[in-house]
């Protein structure tokens, strides 16, 4: 196979499509007549230089040829290093202390429904809420508790004071 340039043609001129398919770096070779009836693959392309002419050569003189990827870094970081031993930490800290974990996950998604839907509406209400802090869930219930009471006193009123 001959390995000729493509024609150079004045700035402003295109190439026919003929003559850009005239100069394909590959030709597919017509089954093989065996036994086995295989196909043959195409042959690969040797040559991936760009050979630029028509469309194509003011394209890469706006944008140039391109940059090859960076070279992978052979030696590890030290931040890395880091990352992987506080990851090793939290997950040894997790494997050693799981029942206090599932404890604080019970506690901050409790399963009573009263509980959850005062968790839920206090977290509507600030959006500084933080769930996991027992702190903030007490004074959460005690907060949604007192305005229940308030609401069913005021309700029973409402009843009473009916026609």
């Amino acid at each position: 196979m001959s390995r000729t340039s493509p024609p150079r043609l004045p700035p402003g001129q295109t190439a026919s499509t003929e003559e850009l398919l005239g100069h394909l770096r590959y030709r597919l070779q017509p089954p093989a007549r065996s036994s086995n009836r295989a196909a043959r693959l195409p042959e690969p392309v040797r040559d991936t230089t760009l050979q630029p002419g028509g469309w194509l050569e003011p394209v890469l003189r706006q944008y140039g040829p391109g940059m090859p990827f960076p070279p992978l870094r052979k030696r590890r970081s030290r931040a890395h290093l880091w990352l992987l031993a506080v990851t090793v930490l939290i997950v040894a800290g997790g494997g050693f202390y799981w029942r206090e974990l599932r404890a604080a996950y019970a506690d901050a998604y409790p399963g009573e429904p009263d509980k959850r839907e005062a968790l839920r509406a206090c977290s509507l209400e600030n959006p500084t809420f933080i769930r996991f802090l027992p702190d903030e869930r007490s004074a959460c219930y005690e907060r949604i508790a007192a305005r229940l009471s308030g609401t069913s006193a005021a309700s029973s009123e409402d009843r009473s004071s009916g026609p």
